[in-house]
Order: C-alpha cells, then structure tokens, then sequence
C-alpha cells in the first residue's frame, strides 16, 4: 500500500496510520486502487479521530474555519474551543 503525507502551512498531517490500520476495509481499497495511494479528503475524513480533525481545523485558512463555524452558527474561534473541549487538548495548546 501507497502512503501519501499531506503538508499544509507547514504542518503535517500523516493519514497512514489510519490508512494501514484500516486497510481491510473496503472502501479504503476501493479508494487506494482507484486513486493509487492518493486518498480524497472524505475518505480520509472517515477514519480520522476528532483530535486529527481538529489539527485539521487550526491549519486552515480563517476563511474556511468561518464557514464551517457559520453552519454551527458561531464564530470560528468560539468553535475552536469547543472542539478543544472535545479532544481535550488544554488551554495551553489551544492557544498556542
């Protein structure tokens, strides 16, 4: 199996631990022969932790951490604490 490591504003966000970890799903071989090794984000969505996710969330632009915000109505750094709250991340991490 093809693992792929992604880079954003960098930071890093490595799926293959989900990836290897889950590799006898389907959907995962389906996704891994059809794309060879190269994941869409809604797959690799699927086997991330609410931690991952939001790792995910602070490396984004402000931009689209305010649109997700908006569907939750609330702004974006109210959400980032909750989902702070969620994965126990701490006030120190948070604002760091």
């Amino acid at each position: 199996m093809v693992i792929k490591i992604f880079y954003h504003n960098g930071q890093l966000l490595s799926i293959s631990n989900f990836l290897l970890n889950n590799r006898n799903f389907p959907f995962v071989k389906h996704y891994e022969e059809k794309y060879c090794g190269h994941f869409p984000i809604w797959v690799t969505a699927e086997l991330m932790t609410f931690s991952n996710l939001f790792q995910l969330y602070k490396i984004m632009k402000v931009n689209d951490r305010d649109r997700i915000a908006s569907y939750f109505a609330t702004e974006q750094y109210i959400l980032k604490t909750w989902i702070a709250a969620l994965v126990e991340e701490g006030w120190e991490k948070l604002l760091s």
